[in-house]
């Protein structure tokens, strides 16, 4: 069976494409009806692991998984994470220019100083912990983000960590799957 989406190969007894998540009409060629295999007493099959949650899940998860360095992260979680921080980091900027010009030029850099450095110290071992997990998830060891750190191999890491996730299973897990709390998700 091909799917309608991304036109991967599926085995015929998948309800969902192994590639792009997407639900794969039942063999009758429907492609609207939810399939009829429903086994729990009338309850509806789970649904696919999908990307497209609202980004404050991924960033509560980055915080829920503070020192977890096994696993595997999604390219939006370690993207939305490292956007998080140039925010912060950024808004701080800001706040220590506009304490400068209106209070005392000195505050404000003491200011901005002061909450990068804070920001910085608190963020440090997730954002260590998220960037490993962003390796494992591509297929490579997270030993690679030290090396990406001193810049010998900053290109090619970066490279990597925009490249899509592994979608099968590699040494480090299952691929990521976001989960949310949210009623439109279920």
């Amino acid at each position: 069976m091909r799917c309608p989406r991304c036109q991967a190969d599926a085995p015929d007894s998948a309800t969902y494409c192994p590639r792009c998540q997407n639900l794969l009409p039942k063999a009758g060629g429907d492609t609207t009806a939810v399939h009829a295999d429903m086994t729990n007493a009338g309850k509806a099959p789970e649904p696919a692991p999908r990307e497209n949650i609202e980004s404050r899940f991924v960033l509560a998860s980055l915080f829920r998984r503070y020192w977890d360095f096994s696993g595997r992260s999604s390219r939006r979680e370690f993207w939305l994470a490292f956007a998080l921080w140039w925010g912060v980091i950024l808004f701080s900027y800001v706040v220590g220019i506009i304490v400068a010009y209106a209070v005392h030029e000195d505050l404000g850099a003491w200011l901005f100083i002061s909450i990068v450095l804070l920001y910085t110290v608190a963020t440090l071992i997730p954002g260590l912990a998220v960037l490993v997990r962003r390796f494992h998830d591509t297929g490579y060891s997270g030993n690679i983000a030290w090396l990406f750190f001193t810049g010998i191999c900053a290109p090619w890491g970066i490279y990597v960590l925009c490249c899509p996730s592994q979608p099968e299973a590699n040494a480090c897990g299952k691929p990521p799957v976001l989960q949310s709390s949210s009623p439109s998700a279920k």
